[in-house]
């Protein structure tokens, strides 16, 4: 979509800490490295106050900085008060297995909802949809997940997507190569599959990302590794997941998120390394949600 044509170049996508901005946080959005701001729930108190936020936020620089938030509905939605209560996405995957063509409509409806209002206060991209297959042992996806079964995924994220789309927002998908089959929550500790192989994560946790990466403007990639396709790198920092795999064998053409940097996955004692690593695998965009001297 044309929204990712005429932003501000910069891998940069940065969280600001209020609900305002602070002078030092409007000069390190001026800097040409920035694109993007990401909004969390610390930075939100109602429709009005964050109507004023986006609005100060698109005035730092033209073309304008994009604004970032992860607001898929269930235990992860950032904006509350005065925003319409969505369900997890698990809700619709268990809804489809009693009322398919409900559970479809649903997801389209849930996609055009959260796109609506994000749009109409002044908020330009939701990551999203979750993609990730659902697996109870999972720490941080859980009922973020639609479903188990890929094709089920698969389904319920297309309607998700065409309602995205229908309300003027892009779709991005994460967590690639997939992270629901995964115990450990990549934001406090590592998580880390040394069990599947390529062949068996293109049958199932990778099977959503490789049917829809060509209707989306957008991957999330994952700071997890996967020791049997790169032993070396967590999928954020490979060039055989990111250049090999996702844009050479499938030729993904959209951009490139990392997961947040500030997660404890991905952190080393050396920041500037990881940020190398990140962009030298492929990422076109940096995330990270705190404070950069904080890392």
């Amino acid at each position: 979509m044309s929204i990712f044509l005429n932003i501000p170049e910069g891998p940069w996508i940065l969280g600001i800490s209020g609900l305002s901005l602070t002078d030092q946080e409007i000069q390190k959005l001026q800097q040409p490295g920035v694109s993007g701001v990401l909004l969390f729930t610390r930075n939100y108190e109602n429709p009005a106050q964050l109507k004023q936020l986006t609005h100060a936020i698109h005035a730092i620089k033209s073309p304008r900085l994009l604004i970032y938030v992860d607001q898929e509905g269930g235990r992860v939605q950032r904006f509350q008060a005065g925003f319409t209560p969505l369900p997890s996405l698990r809700h619709w995957g268990e809804l489809y297995h009693q009322l398919p063509n409900a559970a479809l409509k649903g997801a389209f409806s849930h996609g055009f909802t959260l796109a609506s209002e994000l749009l109409q206060w002044g908020v330009d991209v939701s990551f999203a949809p979750v993609i990730d297959l659902y697996n109870p042992i999972s720490k941080v996806i859980g009922t973020r997940a639609f479903d188990a079964h890929p094709h089920i995924v698969t389904l319920l994220a297309r309607s998700m997507i065409e309602g995205l789309h229908e309300a003027g927002m892009p779709a991005i998908l994460k967590h690639f190569p997939g992270h629901g089959n995964l115990v450990g929550d990549t934001h406090v500790e590592s998580a880390t599959d040394d069990t599947h192989d390529l062949q068996s994560l293109l049958k199932t946790d990778l099977w959503p990302f490789q049917a829809l990466a060509p209707e989306v403007e957008g991957i999330m990639v994952a700071h997890a590794r996967y020791t049997h396709i790169d032993p070396h790198h967590i999928a954020s920092q490979s060039q055989i997941w990111i250049q090999d795999l996702l844009k050479g064998q499938w030729g993904f053409q959209g951009k490139i998120f990392s997961d947040d940097l500030s997660m404890e996955a991905s952190k080393t004692s050396d920041f500037n390394a990881v940020c190398n690593k990140t962009l030298a695998a492929g990422c076109d965009f940096l995330v990270c949600g705190w404070d950069l001297e904080a890392r």
